[in-house]
């Protein structure tokens, strides 16, 4: 099998499934049991499933999919390149590095990536876990947050979150 493919059986048929390192790195052993949320892509000529272990990672390749010139295989690339978490932290951080790390992607293209993610106006979504188990998720709506005179301020958990993100560290190119 290829990396980045999958076959999940449903009912005694097996579909090929286009996954993210993230989600291959999930699955369970063959003939185990594992949800995955699916987007089918139709175009002329081919139909492809592309799979996610979470509503997060499908939400994130929907909204990369929605910026001009990013297609479905470069959107699973660089979800296969970073976390859901990382792509999000270092988009609102502004790390201008973080998606020419990824493969295939320059300055100019990941400058346009950035500009059109904000500009879509939908929220990122940060989840942060805690050492006692329990998860916590920001909705960060625009870059107002990293402001000094952020309207953002009055928001459940605004500086640690802002905390969070101006300790955000840029991964290491590989």
């Amino acid at each position: 099998m290829e990396p980045g493919l999958a076959v999940v059986d449903c009912g005694g048929v097996g579909y090929l499934l286009n996954v993210s390192g993230a989600t291959l790195s999930m699955a369970p052993s063959v003939g185990e049991k594992m949800k995955l949320f699916c987007v089918l892509n139709v175009r002329e000529d081919a139909m492809e499933l592309f799979g996610f272990y979470s509503r997060e990672e499908k939400r994130m390749y929907e909204r990369l999919k929605g910026v001009s010139g990013v297609g479905s295989r470069t959107a699973l690339q660089i979800l296969s390149s970073m976390s859901v978490r990382d792509l999000s932290l270092a988009l609102v951080a502004g790390d201008a590095g973080a998606l020419t790390r990824v493969p295939g992607i320059g300055k100019l293209r990941e400058a346009h990536i950035s500009k059109n993610m904000w500009s879509s106006g939908a929220p990122f979504v940060i989840t942060l876990h805690t050492a006692d188990g329990s998860r916590t998720e920001y909705v960060v709506k625009d870059d107002l947050l990293m402001m000094e005179d952020s309207p953002w301020f009055w928001f459940p958990g605004y500086f640690e979150l802002r905390d969070l993100i101006l300790s955000y560290q840029p991964a290491a190119n590989p």
